[in-house]
C-alpha cells in the first residue's frame, strides 16, 4: 500500500485497523432450523369424502373429492355431479386451502427470521474464508487431454460452499405452497372436466330418448293419417294439412314468413287448393292473392295481414288435429 502525506498515511492505517478488528469480532453462530409448517394432511378437504384410512384426505385421488366415501372408487359416477355438487365441492376446497395458507403465512414470518440468522452466518464463513485467502471462485489451468499441447483454464468453486449448501437448513415454504397449490388446482380441473362428461351424457341421453319419442310419434301419426308402413313424415303431414283447407293455407303462409328466399312459393302452395264457399272465403281469397300478386317480397306480410296465419290457425275447430300438426311439425324440423 503506498501512500502520500502524513494524513493518507493515518486515513489508509486506520481504514486496515478497521477491517481486522471486523474480523476479529466475527462470532459464528450454528444454524437454526426452521419452524415445521402444517401439514397439508392435517386439514380436511373434501366436503364428501371421510375415509379414516386418508388422513386429511390431501392425498387422495382427485375423484374423491366430488364423492361420498361409501361409493366405488374404482369409476367415476357421472351422473351423480351436478354444477351444485361441483360448487359446494370447490368452495369446500377452496375454504381448507384459506385456512391452511394463513396458519403457513404465520409460521413463514417466523421462518424469514431464521433465514435471515442463516444467511447471516454463511456470509461470516464466507468472510473468515476470504481472509484466509481461501477465494469462492478459482481457476485452474490443466491439459484438456493426454495429447493438448496448451493448458485450457477451467473455472471452480471452493469445496466449503458445497458443505455450507450440505448442512444449511432450507426453508421448504416455495415448494409445500407450490405442491398444495398444483393439487388444489389439479381438484378442479377434475371437477370441470367431469362436470363436461357428465352434461355431454345427459345431451346424449336426452337425445337417445328424444329420437326414441320421435319414432313412436311418427309411427303414431302414420297409422292415424296414412295407410302406407313406408310413408314418412311429409307423407303425414300433407295427409293432416288436407284435413282443412283453413289449416293448410296458414300452415303454409307461416312457412312463407319462416323463409321468402324462393319468393312466396310457399304461400302459393297453401293458396292454390283454397276454395272459396262463402264470403268469408272471399275475404280470405283477396287478401292473400293480392300479397301474392305485390312486387315487395317480405314474408311477415302474412303474420301481419287481417288474414294471417294465426287467425287462420283460431278457425280450426279440431284441437285433435292442430295437435298433430304441432306434432308433425316438430318432427318435420328434425328430419
Amino acid at each position: 500500500m503506498i501512500v502520500n502525506g502524513v494524513d493518507e498515511c493515518i486515513e489508509a492505517l486506520q481504514s486496515e485497523i478497521e477491517k481486522l478488528k471486523s474480523k476479529a469480532d466475527i462470532v459464528i453462530a450454528p444454524f437454526k432450523e426452521y419452524e415445521k409448517y402444517p401439514d397439508p394432511k392435517d386439514y380436511k378437504w373434501s366436503k364428501w369424502y371421510s375415509g379414516s384410512a386418508f388422513t386429511g384426505t390431501f392425498n387422495l385421488k382427485e375423484q374423491y373429492y366430488f364423492k361420498d366415501g361409501n361409493t366405488s372408487i374404482f369409476s367415476y359416477d357421472l351422473d351423480k355431479i351436478t354444477r351444485g355438487r361441483f360448487d359446494e365441492s370447490v368452495e369446500f376446497v377452496q375454504a381448507t386451502y384459506t385456512q391452511w395458507l394463513k396458519d403457513t403465512e404465520e409460521v413463514h414470518e417466523h421462518n424469514k427470521v431464521i433465514t435471515q440468522h442463516n444467511d447471516l452466518q454463511e456470509e461470516k464463513i464466507k468472510q473468515i474464508m476470504n481472509t484466509l485467502g481461501v477465494r469462492e471462485k478459482y481457476s485452474e489451468f490443466v491439459y484438456k487431454t493426454s495429447r493438448s499441447r496448451n493448458k485450457t483454464e477451467v473455472k471452480k468453486t471452493a469445496g466449503f460452499l458445497d458443505d455450507i449448501n450440505r448442512v444449511k437448513p432450507k426453508d421448504s415454504f416455495d415448494r409445500l405452497k407450490r405442491d398444495v397449490d398444483l393439487k388444489v388446482k389439479s381438484i378442479i380441473n377434475f371437477g370441470e372436466t367431469k362436470l363436461k362428461e357428465a352434461d355431454q351424457k345427459r345431451r346424449e341421453q336426452e337425445l337417445q330418448e328424444k329420437q326414441q319419442k320421435d319414432i313412436q310419434t311418427l309411427a303414431f301419426l302414420k297409422a292415424k293419417y296414412t295407410n302406407y308402413s313406408d310413408s314418412d313424415i311429409h307423407d303425414v303431414l300433407e295427409q293432416i294439412l288436407n284435413k282443412n283447407k283453413y289449416l293448410r293455407l296458414a300452415y303454409w303462409l307461416e312457412q312463407n314468413r319462416i323463409d321468402w328466399t324462393d319468393g312466396y312459393s310457399n304461400a302459393e302452395t297453401g293458396f292454390s287448393t283454397f276454395n272459396v264457399e262463402n264470403e268469408t272465403d272471399e275475404n280470405i281469397h283477396s287478401c292473400i292473392s293480392d300479397l301474392i300478386e305485390s312486387e315487395d317480397i317480405d314474408g311477415r306480410v302474412f303474420r301481419d295481414c287481417e288474414w294471417n296465419y294465426t287467425k287462420l290457425y283460431d278457425m280450426v275447430e279440431d284441437e285433435e288435429l292442430l295437435n298433430d300438426l304441432e306434432l308433425a311439425k316438430e318432427l318435420e324440423e328434425e328430419w
